[in-house]
């Protein structure tokens, strides 16, 4: 399948990479982008099959074979979005059990808990900022159960794509906001 990539002049994916799977011939697609965007349609063999910093892909406009790169800082601040988002899974039962002042329940144990979250936390928060690639971040994330990996493989065997669900929410889909 073709897919033009093209990098954003304005709006909210200033400087990322879109790409558009062609429905219609990639010559009418093109004309429907800005004028004096660069953009290429390529197949998907030279997209990345990993989607995890998706938001945070740079269309490289050099002649190399490798046509997205990654933004370093886009990646490390989706690494601390995932933290994020996690920790707040975590805290979600103790914080009912505050919340809510429901009897029987023991409030100090789930203030004890919350407290014991936030160190994990922020253990976890100065290895992502000392790490140096999106490789680094995904691999502390793996690590710290902060995310589980699904690969999908083809009908061949042959690697199709990665997602990745949240390690506290396996329902939850990284890059799907969870329903609250």
């Amino acid at each position: 399948m073709q897919n033009i990539i093209h990098t954003e002049i304005d709006g909210a994916f200033k400087g990322s990479v879109v790409i558009s799977a062609l429905k219609l011939p990639a010559e009418d697609c093109l004309k429907l982008l800005p004028k004096g965007v660069h953009c290429e349609v390529v197949e998907d063999s030279l997209l990345p099959k990993d989607r995890l910093f998706r938001n945070c892909w740079k269309h490289d406009t050099s002649s190399s074979p490798e046509k997205i790169s990654i933004d370093i800082d886009g990646a490390r601040e989706t690494a601390h979005q995932i933290r994020r988002m996690n920790r707040q899974f975590e805290y979600k039962p103790h914080d009912n059990i505050i919340a809510k002042d429901i009897p029987g329940a023991d409030k100090n144990a789930a203030y004890t808990s919350r407290d014991e979250i936030r160190i994990k936390d922020d253990q976890l928060q100065i290895d992502i900022e000392a790490g140096s690639s999106a490789d680094a971040f995904k691999q502390t994330l793996i690590d710290n159960q902060q995310i589980i990996e699904n690969r999908v493989l083809d009908d061949n065997g042959e690697l199709k794509s990665i997602s990745y669900f949240y390690g506290k929410s396996p329902n939850v889909m990284v890059g799907v906001e969870p329903k609250q």
